[in-house]
C-alpha cells in the first residue's frame, strides 16, 4: 500500500511537469500527456485533468475527459470536466455531465454539487439550487 502510495505521488509529479512544461514551451499539452503515456489508470487520468484546470487549460480538459471517456467513471473525472466548463460558460454542458454521471450510475462528490450551485448562483436560480440539496 506505501508502494502504491509513492507511485501515486511520483506520478502526478510527473503529470504536472509535463503539463507544466508544455505549457511552458507553447506545446500541447495533451499530446506531451499521450507521447510520454502517462495517463495509464483512472487516477492519472484525474490528476491530469486536474493538472490541465488548475494550469488553466480548460478545452484541454475537455479533450482529454473525452478522449479517456472508458476512464471517466470517477466523480473526480466529470468535477474536472464540470469545473472547466464553468470556466469556459458551457453551462448547459454541465447539467448534462451531471445526467451523465447519474445514468452511468456515478455517484457525484461534493465537487460537482459545487460547481451546479455555483451555475446556479450565477444564474439566479434559487429554485433549482434549492431542489438539487434536497
Amino acid at each position: 500500500e506505501e508502494d502504491d502510495e509513492e507511485d501515486s505521488e511520483e506520478s502526478a509529479e510527473g503529470i504536472l511537469a509535463a503539463v507544466l512544461d508544455a505549457k511552458q514551451q507553447g506545446n500541447d499539452a495533451v499530446q506531451v500527456l499521450r507521447e510520454r503515456e502517462l495517463i495509464v489508470n483512472e487516477g492519472a487520468l484525474v490528476q491530469a485533468l486536474r493538472a490541465l484546470r488548475l494550469s488553466g487549460l480548460y478545452d484541454e480538459v475537455l479533450l482529454l475527459f473525452a478522449e479517456f471517456y472508458s476512464l471517466t467513471a470517477q466523480p473526480e473525472a466529470y468535477a474536472e470536466q464540470m469545473a472547466s466548463n464553468e470556466f469556459t460558460a458551457q453551462y448547459v454542458a454541465i447539467f448534462q455531465a451531471m445526467d451523465e454521471m447519474r445514468s452511468r450510475g456515478v455517484q457525484p462528490d461534493l465537487h460537482c454539487y459545487n460547481v451546479m450551485l455555483r451555475v446556479h448562483a450565477k444564474n439566479k436560480s434559487c429554485k433549482q439550487a434549492l431542489r438539487l440539496l434536497e
